[in-house]
């Protein structure tokens, strides 16, 4: 026996108005950023550094791949206490790195980490590939699906500088550049 009209009822959220599949920014879309990051400001350390590129979808999903292109630049006065031939290291991965390695837990799941060759006169070597880490299907990763019904992962591009490359003080400032192209399969909210 029915009772009421119906027109509270839920729809499934696997209905018309879930998407069967999200592309975030398919092969021929990439995404572009200019950011300005600072790092942690310790003296005679490896210096660390973290920046949000692309929020990832409050859902579930899979990474199929990706390509990532990357400049990094010093950026006058703020870059004082980087040295023109800094050495850049970098990955890209779910969260944020919290300390001056790029080795724990879902730093590089997108992209391990990558040193570059010295900078010359302040700019970094222009650093280009595929996202290659173990939550890439494209890489044969272990582990693709992904939980974000949370909504708090996004890709960030992680960055560390050995103190070689850092003098004393705070102006400690890099700005990086470049494009990211992402493919996801987007399986819905599931929360």
């Amino acid at each position: 026996m029915a009772t009421g009209s119906g027109e509270k009822a839920r729809t499934s959220r696997f209905g018309d108005q879930d998407a069967v599949s999200v592309s975030i920014a398919g092969p021929e879309r990439p995404f572009f950023f200019d950011k300005l990051v600072v790092f942690d400001a310790a003296d005679a350390a490896v210096n660390f550094a973290s920046t949000p590129i692309l929020a990832l979808p409050r859902s579930d999903l899979i990474i199929v791949g990706g390509y990532l292109h990357l400049d990094a630049l010093k950026n006058g006065a703020a870059s004082a206490q980087i040295i023109d031939a800094f050495v850049l290291s970098y990955s890209l991965g779910t969260v944020a790195t919290a300390d001056n390695d790029l080795v724990d837990a879902n730093e590089a799941d997108l992209k391990p980490a990558a040193t570059l060759a010295a900078a010359t006169a302040g700019v970094s070597p222009h650093s280009k590939g595929v996202l290659d880490g173990a939550r890439v299907l494209a890489s044969g990763g272990a582990t693709n699906y992904i939980d974000n019904n949370a909504g708090s992962l996004a890709v960030f591009l992680n960055m560390t500088l050995p103190d070689a490359s850092i003098g004393v003080g705070v102006n400690r400032t890099l700005r990086v550049k470049g494009s990211l192209r992402l493919v996801t399969i987007g399986l819905g909210k599931n929360a």
